[in-house]
């Protein structure tokens, strides 16, 4: 069995680049070559998935590997590691401690470490070792900046272009970690002014009047803001010109791609990826979502966990993180629903690509106190559930024109009747700068809402009636 190798951001490169140039049979041997790996790799290191995997045979086929759900897995943090300095309470107190000034500093000086809001109702603490990390900013500099839809454009040459970027603060999401590691790199270049974050608990004319005195050349954020930044660009009220725009985090249609594009000008990026998994896959000038499956595997499955044949929606996918040795993810469930195409691609890529069906958020879009319509970004939802304390889970549901419902479940399972109160006051105040203080709010006792996949949409409209 092939060696681990020391990885370095030459070699994480020249690997990236060399699976791009193969053919899909010899990707999917690589695929094999580097998850036999993998396996050995945890079998020996990890004590959780040693004992999961004792009865496989050394060179197991991959359906052969038994499935990992997160609701088994994180119980035994301490054990599902390979590495046995990492620990639940180590990482409590390093999350704890974790601000933009130290957001630089690994964990015991080499991991990166996520957090996930817990859609499923299970949150999840994720660690990431250097191969990880060298791995799949190879992967974004190559097949996402530098994908197909990106040639001839000047931005991606810069070394630190003039970029906005509207996030949701707080917490420890791979968005809003990236960004600030971002922001201290062109500090410490000393181009701090060409760098600007926005953030979604901000007006749309907030944004607006920002951005428009900082003209940014490269505009990222969740597609949800950018949608509605387009709109204001349409009307007048929004005048920049960015060479580029990526979106992620959230579901991108292709009707928002087109109208994102026709309204800014310059091409729209998008990439799906997890904390489980990282850069799972990147958009092409097709517009398909092409799987990085040179590090990436990617198993379609219905609700029985039955593989799926491409063309056919899957309820689930089983995720393995090839490039992650402290942390395996190996046929891991994510509840997110997706097509797999095997056809070729215009574009010319040997990867497969994906429809991502299970990370839609509902529009919600209420009537102010004139009669008009206005629309909310999902991404500001999302922020008030970080602002609040004591917030494991929250839903806001519209049930009318000007009417919402909130749905929660505290952190410590108790003090429901509190984070109600402090989501009522948020969502409120949140509301009334946004011009729509005259909403009917509700609270409700009972649990939020699931879809199919047993995820939970933190925004839902249950409007019966077509708004005009």
């Amino acid at each position: 069995m092939q060696k681990i190798s020391l990885m370095t951001p030459w070699l994480a490169s020249a690997l990236v680049r060399q699976a791009g140039q193969m053919t899909w049979q010899e990707i999917q041997a690589l695929q094999k070559e580097r998850l036999l790996i993998l396996l050995a790799h945890a079998r020996q290191h990890s004590p959780f998935l040693g004992e999961k995997y004792s009865k496989l045979p050394d060179s197991p086929k991959l359906s052969d590997i038994p499935i990992t759900l997160r609701q088994e897995a994180m119980p035994q943090l301490d054990r599902w590691v390979c590495d046995p300095e990492i620990t639940s309470l180590g990482l409590d107190s390093y999350l704890d401690r974790l601000d933009e000034a130290s957001v630089s500093s690994p964990f015991l000086g080499r991991y990166r470490v996520l957090t996930t809001s817990g859609t499923t109702g299970v949150p999840l603490r994720m660690v990431r070792d250097d191969r990880h990390n060298l791995i799949h900013a190879a992967l974004i500099s190559q097949r996402l900046l530098g994908s197909s839809k990106t040639e001839g454009n000047p931005l991606p040459s810069f070394s630190y272009p003039r970029t906005a970027g509207i996030l949701a603060s707080g917490g420890h999401s791979s968005t809003y970690l990236s960004f600030l590691r971002t922001k201290k790199a062109y500090e410490a270049a000393g181009q701090a002014g060409e760098i600007m974050p926005l953030f979604v608990g901000m007006t749309t004319g907030q944004m607006v009047e920002a951005l428009n005195a900082f003209q940014p050349r490269f505009l990222t954020g969740y597609p949800s803001n950018i949608r509605i930044l387009a709109s204001q660009q349409r009307l007048g009220k929004l005048d920049i010109s960015p060479d580029l725009i990526a979106c992620s985090a959230e579901h991108l249609s292709l009707e928002d791609i087109h109208y994102i594009e026709e309204s800014f000008g310059c091409p729209v990026l998008n990439n799906y990826c997890s904390t489980e998994g990282g850069e799972v896959a990147c958009l092409c000038r097709e517009n398909h979502m092409h799987l990085n499956a040179d590090w990436v595997i990617v198993e379609p499955v219905d609700q029985a966990m039955r593989p799926l044949p491409p063309g056919q929606e899957s309820d689930g996918v089983l995720l393995t993180n090839l490039a992650n040795l402290v942390q395996p993810i190996i046929r891991y469930y994510v509840s997110d629903r997706i097509v797999l195409h095997q056809e070729p691609c215009a574009c010319g890529s040997p990867f497969p690509y994906i429809e991502i069906e299970g990370r839609k958020e509902d529009r919600l879009s209420f009537q102010n106190k004139e009669g008009a319509w206005m629309e909310l970004p999902s991404a500001l939802f999302i922020d008030i559930s970080l602002d609040t304390p004591n917030c494991a889970q929250a839903q806001f549901i519209q049930t009318g024109p000007s009417r919402m419902e909130i749905r929660c479940i505290p952190e410590d399972e108790e003090g429901h009747e509190q984070l109600c109160q402090n989501l009522l006051a948020v969502t409120r105040e949140r509301l009334v700068r946004e011009g729509l203080g005259e909403l009917e709010l509700q609270i409700s006792q009972e649990s939020p809402l699931l879809g199919k996949s047993g995820k939970m949409r933190n925004t839902l409209s249950l409007m019966d009636q077509e708004k005009k």
